[in-house]
């Protein structure tokens, strides 16, 4: 089986740490390991060092939008290849494809916007002359199609739009500093952590199934296919996030959540989590994805969006 190559790849093992109890990658991880992936890239490729450019030049490197795609499954112990390339290069502004391969797979994509900022004001600036060349010389060689085949340069991910509907759920939660960056706002790939959490929240307090506890004994196990976020403002220590979660549609045994993050009232980020239910043993072992049972299937739909919101 093929693999897709990317200019630049960096190998790393799969830790306990990036696992969750099916013993496969926990998908907030997939966000961390493209962090150390860019950071790295900057290093070996483009010459300039992490700390150096954030902390000595003033220069940030936020994420405005992201959409994970997880191909299959990715385990504990494998090596796993990630590769970088760039599929857009703007004035201060670049689109990244991250992918992730493993025993002769593709196992997940992900799709960074990313912008220079000056951290100083946190205003948009233009890319600095020392990292254009190397930018424009990874830009050349990226592939020209995405894995699904669609053209690389795709629009912003889809996102719940407006605000919550009435039936929704809501976790709210307090930043801690083990949230945050050296620049003193949340690191994106944290946002997933919490929406992990409030989603895990809503099976266990709305639809009274505990992922840990009555979903396991039931043989299942939630299971996350994508992912899309779309960030509107920084967030940082101290301050009080709710997350509201509602079903934005369910395809039996598939079903979308959307999810608003906001702070007194000012949304903060977007997201969309593509979830289904699978069976705790590996699919490899001749299990397939079940469907929704009856009973989850009525908890969820009192949470769909009506078609107007």
């Amino acid at each position: 089986m093929s693999v897709t190559r990317l200019p630049f790849e960096h190998s790393i093992y799969l830790r306990f740490a990036q696992c969750d109890t099916s013993g496969g990658v926990h998908f907030p991880r997939y966000m961390e390991m493209a962090n150390d992936l860019v950071e790295v890239w900057f290093r070996e490729r483009l010459g300039v060092d992490f700390h150096e450019f954030h902390l000595t030049e003033r220069c940030g490197l936020p994420v405005i939008n992201t959409e994970l795609r997880v191909l299959a499954p990715s385990h504990l112990g494998e090596r796993l290849s990630l590769g970088v390339g760039i599929q857009n290069l703007g004035r201060s502004s670049l689109i990244l494809t991250i992918r992730g391969h493993a025993n002769g797979e593709d196992r997940f994509e992900i799709r960074h916007k990313l912008v220079f900022v000056s951290l100083d004001d946190m205003r948009a600036m233009p890319i600095p002359d020392s990292l254009r060349p190397g930018l424009e010389r990874d830009l050349m060689r990226a592939p020209t199609r995405t894995l699904d085949g669609t053209a690389p340069t795709s629009p912003e991910p889809r996102l719940a739009e407006g605000s919550a509907p009435q039936r929704h759920h809501r976790h709210s939660l307090v930043v801690r500093t083990s949230h945050c960056d050296p620049a003193g706002i949340v690191f994106y790939a944290r946002y997933f952590e919490m929406l992990a959490a409030a989603q895990e929240d809503w099976f266990e307090r709305a639809l009274l199934t505990p992922v840990g506890g009555a979903l396991r004994e039931r043989g299942l196990r939630l299971q996350i296919d994508g992912t899309a976020a779309g960030f509107e403002r920084v967030s940082r220590i101290s301050e009080r996030l709710d997350i509201d979660v509602w079903v934005s549609a369910i395809n039996d045994p598939d079903f979308e959540l959307a999810c608003i993050v906001s702070c007194a009232g000012e949304i903060r980020l977007r997201a969309r989590i593509n979830a289904r239910l699978s069976p705790l043993m590996r699919a490899a072992e001749g299990n397939t994805s079940p469907r929704l049972p009856d009973d989850l299937h009525e908890w969820m739909a009192r949470f769909v969006a009506p078609a107007n919101t």
